[in-house]
């Protein structure tokens, strides 16, 4: 791939995002610059940020921040007939961010072109980042 076609891929979803995002925080937007990056280069359409979707993603990633534990939620939203999750932690979102798509089953979810929205929440504490991104048609 040309390094234009690199930058003009990375300026779209940026530009994508700008109205999205700007309710999120810092850590937040990042997650969902690489979600949209890793979609976008493998020709997927970039997702949206969904409010609803987004609190929940947030309030997910405090809860295992605070119980130190790493789980799924009860996730599954009556009004779309798809929807994923995927969560994580580690030393950075970057890092987290790269295990993700190095396992097959969180790449196959950030990937997955049913879904139009995602929501981002992003806890830290003792060093430790936690992320959780959901998914929705």
């Amino acid at each position: 791939m040309s390094m234009r076609r690199v930058f003009l891929i990375a300026l779209v979803v940026v530009l994508a995002l700008a109205t999205d995002a700007v309710a999120s925080r810092g850590p937040e937007r990042r997650v969902a610059l690489k979600v949209n990056t890793a979609r976008v280069t493998r020709d997927e359409t970039h997702l949206r940020i969904g409010w609803r979707i987004d609190r929940y993603a947030e309030r997910h990633a405090r809860r295992m921040c605070r119980q130190h534990r790493l789980y799924h939620g009860t996730y599954g939203w009556p009004y779309h007939s798809s929807w994923g999750q995927i969560v994580g932690y580690g030393p950075s979102t970057r890092a987290t961010f790269r295990r993700f798509m190095h396992s097959a089953e969180h790449r196959a979810i950030i990937l997955n072109p049913a879904f139009r929205r995602m929501g981002v929440g992003v806890a830290k504490a003792n060093g430790i980042v936690w992320v959780v991104v959901d998914f929705a048609n």
